[in-house]
């Protein structure tokens, strides 16, 4: 839809952290973040780029500094053994209103 720049809030992405045990999956909070992880942005990108990541790898935005909107379609595949709480509540409900 757009490219991806430093200024428009590119998508960052912290190496390797889908590699984490289960039970300490959770990111930090942002002030006990590590600060050379803000820099770990995707960019630049062209319009029409896809980013391909494995779901449990730590990501998020960054802000937008310019003066345009900057849209980011989004879909996402996840394994069911991933989906769990509201989420897996959710698929069920789904999975029984198509069953009947």
């Amino acid at each position: 839809v757009t490219p991806l720049t430093w200024e428009n809030g590119p998508t960052r992405s912290i190496p390797v952290t889908h590699r984490l045990p289960r039970n300490s999956f959770s990111p930090p909070r942002d002030d006990a973040e590590n600060d050379l992880w803000r820099y770990f942005t995707m960019c630049p990108l062209p319009a029409g780029s896809a980013i391909v990541r494995d779901n449990r790898t730590w990501h998020g935005g960054t802000p937008n500094l310019s003066s345009e909107v900057r849209f980011l379609p989004n879909c996402e595949f996840a394994a069911r053994w991933w989906c769990r709480g509201s989420t897996s509540a959710h698929l069920k409900r789904q999975q029984g209103s198509l069953q009947q």
